[in-house]
């Protein structure tokens, strides 16, 4: 057994990310990246079948994925889902640029296709380099904590099994395996933002420090440790808030939903989120010996009988977030 399939196998069982009789659905584009992932999945034994996309923006390159997908398909014999989206309208709809839209499209389908499958989960070929640019393009955001934890192993539905391997080593085992796979053309064009922090950032990191993408690694799990332990805290904090608390906040320290909201910093776009025209919603405050608690719940206030019906239902509903003026 070859480095890569031990350590694919060491990571799926540490990050308990599914058990060996989960049928999978993989998330295969066609890529290098897919397509190890793929074939990682077959020497390893586990059930799986293929899901692809075709998101209409590459014309017959697209079509030309779509049938390399489904003929690795056949070569497997598993069963081949696909479907084509027009990802452009549907961006301009929603106000959304395409990755984003892209990436809504294929997450709902591929719900949809759990449902009907049987499939426990959905993997997908985010590898280590993902991370890495996924942690420096919410460098250049308004984030928090929770977006400098990168990609997780597993979130929800969807794991990423192949998050211990560098871009480098799955090409490697593409080659010594003479693995098949597409080339995207739009990969190499800086016009989009992941690809010019691929092409232009990474590379001046690596000049200061060759191991940059591990030393980076690291700091993410760091991050991520960090977080965990706020989060708790942060839990104590709801379970311990009183009817007392919410009622001194609304009625005493904040008189009017225009100060409420001035309160409130730029947080995770909070202040965008108030759309009274769109049926209103409650902005919680509640200071705690000078924190704030703060949550948003996209609900009307009317179906609330009182304030601590709206604090039972807070507590297990909607995001909360704590900072010090």
């Amino acid at each position: 057994m070859s480095f890569m399939i031990e350590e694919f196998n060491r990571f799926i069982k540490h990050n308990d990310l599914f058990r060996p009789a989960d049928k999978i659905l993989l998330a295969v584009s066609g890529g290098m990246d897919s397509s190890v992932l793929a074939e990682l999945f077959h020497l390893s034994g586990y059930e799986f079948v293929i899901a692809h996309c075709n998101f209409a923006l590459r014309g017959k390159e697209s079509d030309g994925d779509m049938e390399f997908v489904k003929s690795m398909a056949e070569k497997n014999n598993v069963a081949f889902y696909c479907t084509t989206f027009k990802t452009g309208e549907f961006a301009k709809k929603n106000g959304l640029s395409i990755q984003m839209a892209a990436r809504e499209l294929r997450y709902q389908w591929f719900n949809k296709i759990l449902s009907e499958t049987g499939c426990k989960f959905v993997a997908t070929a985010h590898h280590l380099d993902d991370q890495v640019e996924t942690f420096l393009i919410n460098l250049t955001r308004v984030t928090g904590i929770t977006g400098l934890q990168g990609i997780r192993p597993k979130m929800g539905n969807v794991v990423r099994p192949l998050l211990f391997a560098t871009r480098k080593e799955i090409e490697s085992f593409a080659t010594q395996n003479e693995i098949a796979y597409r080339e995207d053309s739009s990969n190499k064009s800086d016009n989009y933002t992941r690809n010019f922090i691929r092409h232009q950032i990474i590379p001046q990191f690596e000049k200061i420090n060759p191991e940059f993408k591990n030393i980076l690694t690291q700091s993410i799990e760091n991050l991520r440790n960090s977080a965990e332990i706020y989060n708790k805290h942060l839990e104590e904090i709801k379970q311990n808030i009183t009817v007392e608390d919410v009622d001194h906040t609304i009625k005493h320290e904040l008189t009017s939903t225009d100060e409420l909201l001035d309160s409130i910093p730029e947080i995770e776009g909070l202040k965008t989120g108030w759309t009274p025209e769109a049926g209103g919603c409650f902005i919680g405050l509640i200071n705690l010996n000078g924190h704030y608690l703060i949550s948003v719940v996209a609900q009307s206030t009317d179906r609330f009988a009182d304030t601590k019906s709206l604090i039972d239902w807070a507590k297990n509903n909607v995001f909360w977030q704590t900072y010090q003026p």
